[in-house]
């Protein structure tokens, strides 16, 4: 009979314990996940963030978590007791690494938890990050131990297929048209989103009417000039405030169908097109599946939706140079260097940040050292000379933020370094890198690329998703965060001598993208709209009606006239050079185009505008919109003046209609 006691080897025992863990913990985490999954949504998100549960649903869930974890105990027994320790455990121990990815399962339905993510970002971000990690090493593990027999003759019976044999030779190309579709789909969807939102009148004069003026401005030969900015009264230069000198190359494109709908689009082109060259550099380092799976991992960045939803931003295009850039480099396209160059060095002072790091990161590779070298003493110069713009156009001599943060930077490291473990710091660094599983971080040749997305977070004072104010300033991360996961990707591949960590790692950032992207983004979730509320994107008839309404009350203004509109307003009217906000200096514009939602905002500067009486009412409209000409006063002007709360006694009365 044989002796079926564990060995007296003393690694028997924790051997055998071990491999019960695994698989108790297997039998528990299929069993919660299976629980959170027949929950309804609100149940789930109640459960996981104030562990609220009826009495008989709790019961019910500690009964079969108990059989969840008893189950694998009770039958790994019986194999070791029916086949002896010998035979039963290595078998356990197999089956025990094979499934030990499951037991992170549980994991995942809170993850999918856009509530949770949006009330308690930082746990959030914590438990993704700590859910990729050990996700991948899980599989890591798992994959190593290769496949059996079995699914190996299935696996070359089945590429023996006509058809398998096909997909598995595609033409070269057809991952890129791929790509591409996909690219044109998502820009598509999210300009659709962003000018939904436009018409709805939820866009400030800061995040898309400011560079629409500038726009118009260099079209008309007033080169960076920005009234909506800085006033009508007022001679600032817009290249104090964003070094965006290759703004200008783009003008004629602007000039075919001026205004913010037009930026719009252009973000949304910008932003697509910058999935190609990241798939032609990931495809010549990790081969091109891996190729479209990093071009959509970027497409699916949630910081890149909320921005192209809220504002035009040049940073869309600095993406997309760099990537241009980084493959450039890597193909040895010398004449795509240096265009990619000169394009990425006169777009905003964030173009020059990028080269600079670039270089550095390319020393630290030691790849193209001389190249790397060369670009970083190309952009310090043009970085210090945007630095120098910035200080000279700061308002009562104060210091630019950026430019404070690279002095705390370089004069107290320890400083800047405290100063972004707070919490409402901490938690932008970590959207932008527990998606990616902090890979970037990982490789020391990376840190420098790193460094323009910590610059800005230590210089905001605001941030994304909380604030419309950060979502422009998330871009920041996107080159450094993309050309890391691709050098790390890469290193990862090089090292290993088998694909199965490789596999695993993409599959565990398969699903942190994809949890972040749901809960953050504007793709992935009905409604979900990159960190707005819906009713902000989403058009209804009411909101169709109020933007013919605001149409009709824009249609007597002639295109060059001076106008001066409410802050919700000027996007509207921003394509015309001498627009203003009224929030800034106006002098005495041509029109004023008012919103009675916004007109205690501006109420102090109406008043005075109102009381030279050189305003008459030309059209209202939806009982919101008053736009009013240069003219004499009217009958109409004194009821629209009371109905909007302006002091009427003193403006002279008139039967002139």
């Amino acid at each position: 009979m044989p002796n079926l006691r564990l060995s007296d080897a003393p690694s028997d025992l924790p051997r055998l314990a071990m491999a019960l863990t695994k698989l108790a913990l297997v039998g528990f985490s299929v069993v919660l996940t299976g629980q959170m999954a027949w929950l309804n949504l609100s149940q789930r998100t109640e459960f996981a963030a104030r562990n609220v549960l009826g009495q008989s649903g709790r019961s019910i869930l500690l009964l079969s978590l108990g059989l969840g974890i008893a189950l694998p105990l009770v039958l790994s027994l019986m194999l070791v007791a029916r086949r002896g320790a010998a035979v039963a455990m290595p078998k356990l121990e197999r089956l025990a690494t094979r499934l030990a990815p499951v037991a992170a399962l549980f994991m995942v339905p809170a993850l999918f938890l856009s509530d949770v993510a949006r009330d308690k970002p930082l746990f959030y971000l914590i438990t993704l990050l700590a859910f990729g990690l050990i996700f991948n090493a899980l599989l890591a593990k798992a994959f190593s131990l290769g496949v059996s027999a079995s699914l190996a003759a299935l696996s070359e019976r089945l590429q023996r297929r006509p058809l398998v044999q096909a997909l598995l030779s595609v033409p070269r190309g057809v991952p890129l048209v791929f790509l591409l579709l996909i690219a044109s789909l998502c820009a598509f969807l999210l300009a659709s989103y962003g000018i939904a939102h436009h018409r709805l009148i939820q866009d400030t004069a800061e995040y898309l009417a400011v560079p629409d003026n500038v726009m118009s401005n260099l079209w008309h030969g007033r080169y960076f000039k920005a009234p909506v900015l800085f006033g009508a009264t007022a001679a600032g230069n817009y290249l104090t405030v964003h070094a965006e000198y290759g703004s200008l190359l783009f003008a004629p494109l602007y000039a075919l169908r001026p205004g913010a709908e037009t930026l719009l689009w252009a973000g949304a082109l910008f932003a697509g097109l910058a999935a190609v060259p990241l798939y032609l550099l990931a495809a010549r380092k990790l081969g091109r599946g891996l190729g479209v799976w990093v071009g959509a991992a970027y497409l699916l960045s949630a910081p890149l939706h909320g921005a192209l939803l809220t504002s035009f931003s040049w940073f869309h295009a600095v993406t997309l140079f760099s990537f241009t850039l980084y493959y450039a480099v890597e193909s040895q396209r010398r004449w795509l260097v240096a265009l990619s160059l000169v394009l990425l060095l006169s777009i905003s002072e964030l173009g020059p940040l990028n080269v600079f790091v670039y270089g550095l990161t390319l020393i630290a590779l030691r790849r193209n050292a001389r190249l790397g070298a060369v670009m970083s003493a190309l952009a310090l110069p043009l970085i210090a000379f945007n630095f120098w713009l910035s200080a000279r156009g700061a308002v009562n001599g104060e210091t630019p933020a950026l430019l404070s943060t690279l002095d705390a930077l370089i004069k107290n490291p320890a400083y800047f370094l405290w100063d972004l473990a707070r919490f409402n710091k901490l938690t932008p660094i970590f959207h932008a890198l527990a998606p990616l599983c902090l890979l970037p971080a990982f490789e020391f040749a990376c840190w420098p690329l790193l460094l323009p997305g910590l610059l800005f977070v230590s210089a905001a004072a605001q941030y994304w998703p909380t604030s419309t104010t950060g979502f422009a300033s998330a871009l920041v991360w996107l080159p450094g965060c993309f050309l890391g996961l691709v050098i790390a990707l890469e290193k990862r591949r090089s090292r290993a001598a088998e694909r199965a960590p490789l596999a695993a790692l993409v599959l565990a950032l398969t699903v942190t993208i994809l949890s972040h992207s749901h809960n953050y983004g504007a793709l992935l979730r009905a409604d979900g709209f990159g960190g707005l509320p819906p009713e902000t994107v989403r058009a209804t008839p009411s909101g169709r009606s109020r933007y013919a309404a605001l149409l009709e009350a824009l249609q007597p203004i002639p295109p060059q006239a001076s106008v001066a509109a409410t802050p919700y307003l000027v996007s509207f009217v921003s394509n015309r050079p001498e627009a203003c906000d009224l929030l800034r200096p106006c002098g005495r514009p041509n029109y004023l185009l008012l919103s009675n939602r916004e007109t205690s905002a501006v109420r102090s500067q109406l008043s005075d505008l109102f009381q030279t009486r050189q305003y008459r009412l030309t059209k209202t409209t939806f009982d919101e919109f008053y736009l009013f000409e240069r003219g004499a006063q009217t009958d109409d002007t004194r009821a629209a003046l009371a109905r909007l709360g302006f002091a009427v006694s003193e403006l002279p009365a008139s039967g002139n209609r």
